[in-house]
């Protein structure tokens, strides 16, 4: 379904291939070197991007349970996909394409909520893809109005809050106007961070302490909680090396879980990271990140590298 050769005609001002494949009820429109196709009745829409070296690249894009694609139109570089009930969703072809973080859905029941409503932002993500910078803007905690245009250009900024490196706050995904309106939530967080930051490391011990409890019983299922943990056979274990205990206890491990960072995701949940566990509790170039909900309740935990 969808070959290269009928994206590579569409984009070449042949529409007829696409169409048929998208069945009577679809719709192709092209946009540039883009063409987005919304099968009839599929729950997504397919974007191809024609490559300059060649070839077509191509995304699936799943919408939400209760969107069903009725019109497609295309404005200005911009695609508007008209829903059965009225709704229309707009956006370049890169905000369509873009993967906003959410948490997992075994640990959010209101994930189904989320993709649709973070689907209905399309327009207030970032326009082109944006990178994180090694010198953001500098604010500080209050993070000031003298500072919000520029934080809302970057979608970052760093923080001094009295450590050795400022804590930076990036903002998944969010397009200028999507950043000023998480902003409130972020100095929220920033006024929270130490307590969010022992929080989230007696979350990822606990974890690691129910994981290896696991493992001894012969029922550990890869928990990422301690998959990169430095010498991580030795959490509450003795190891003989020259008569010397190498044991990593509880007050070894919250020493080094000093959180770096704040990744603010579209719906307000938010991941804490902790890169100065890197080559100390964990190995060299990996480090945890903690989930929390918006209401500051911590959810998962995952191995970033």
């Amino acid at each position: 379904m969808f070959t290269q050769e009928a994206f590579e005609a569409a984009l070449s001002g042949d529409e007829s291939r696409l169409a048929g494949e998208a069945g009577p009820g679809g719709h192709v429109r092209v946009a540039g070197d883009w063409v987005l196709v919304a099968p009839d009745g599929a729950g997504k829409v397919v974007l191809g991007r024609r490559w300059h070296q060649g070839g077509v690249d191509v995304s699936r894009i799943p919408l939400p349970d209760g969107f069903r694609v009725r019109e497609v139109a295309v404005d200005d570089g911009r695609f508007a996909l008209t829903g059965a009930d009225g709704r229309v969703v707009r956006g370049t072809p890169e905000q369509f394409t873009a993967r906003p973080k959410l948490l997992d859905p075994e640990l959010n029941p209101r994930h189904r909520q989320q993709v649709e409503e973070v689907f209905l932002m399309t327009h207030l993500l970032p326009e082109r893809n944006r990178e994180v910078v090694p010198d953001p803007p500098t604010a500080d905690v209050g993070l000031g109005a003298a500072h919000v245009a520029e934080i809302a250009r970057a979608g970052q900024v760093a923080v001094p809050l009295g450590g050795d490196e400022p804590v930076w706050v990036r903002f998944d995904c969010a397009g200028p106007e999507k950043v000023v309106e998480l902003l409130p939530h972020a100095r929220t967080l920033l006024a929270s961070f130490e307590r969010l930051g022992r929080e989230a490391a007696a979350y990822v011990w606990a974890r690691i302490i129910e994981d290896s409890d696991d493992d001894s019983d012969g029922d550990n299922d890869g928990d990422p909680g301690d998959t990169a943990i430095e010498d991580a056979d030795k959490v509450g274990e003795d190891t003989e090396d020259d008569d010397t205990e190498d044991e990593i206890d509880e007050d070894e491990f919250l020493e080094h879980m000093v959180p770096t960072g704040i990744a603010v995701y579209l719906t307000g949940d938010f991941e804490l990271h902790f890169e100065g566990a890197s080559g100390t509790v964990y190995l060299d170039g990996y480090w945890p990140s903690v989930q929390f909900t918006a209401d500051g309740t911590p959810v998962g935990v995952t191995i970033e590298a």
